[in-house]
């Protein structure tokens, strides 16, 4: 009787600190190796590395748009996407090497928004402490969901927003 006691409550200790580290650590790991063609998504977003110039360990995460309090704050359509990435060394970096692009899976009527100009890939700048339009396309293969993407330059915020009329 004690053995199944002391079992069921190993048990619930355990799923109750799986629920709480997936609580306090929402991000997602992925390693990348060197020269390596990939891409890695959270839910309908991601990003796309094309031959890789760096090995490490790339972290995306879904921050909560009004933990970010930037000057200006775009209306987003979309959860955002935090795109961080360390080398293999363990070191941070913050400008990104190569042909890297995020992305962000649209909705037929966000297609059409986007096509009339009225909606954006916005990048958050920390220096600045601002949302700024990252330059996107829309990206549509053989029948694949129509992706919005912009070529990174920094690991940062991403998000899918609607243009202002001060843009």
């Amino acid at each position: 009787m004690n053995i199944r006691k002391v079992g069921f409550t190993a048990f619930i200790l355990v799923l109750a600190l799986s629920l709480i580290a997936a609580s306090v650590l929402p991000a997602t790991g992925f390693r990348i190796k060197k020269g390596q063609t990939t891409q890695f998504n959270i839910g309908r977003a991601g990003v796309s590395f094309t031959e890789s110039k760096l090995a490490g360990v790339v972290r995306l995460a879904r921050p909560d748009d009004s933990k970010i309090g930037a000057v200006n704050h775009p209306d987003f359509r979309y959860s955002l996407l935090d795109v961080r990435f360390n080398k293999s060394t363990g070191e941070k970096l913050t400008f990104v090497v190569g042909a890297v692009y995020v992305y962000f899976l649209l909705r037929p009527s966000d297609v059409n928004d986007w096509e009339h100009g009225e909606l954006g890939l916005y990048v958050y700048d920390s220096w600045g402490n601002q949302w700024k339009e990252c330059g996107s396309f829309l990206v549509t293969n053989h029948g694949s969901r129509p992706r919005l993407a912009c070529r990174m330059r920094t690991f940062s915020v991403y998000g899918v927003a609607e243009k202002s009329l001060d843009d």
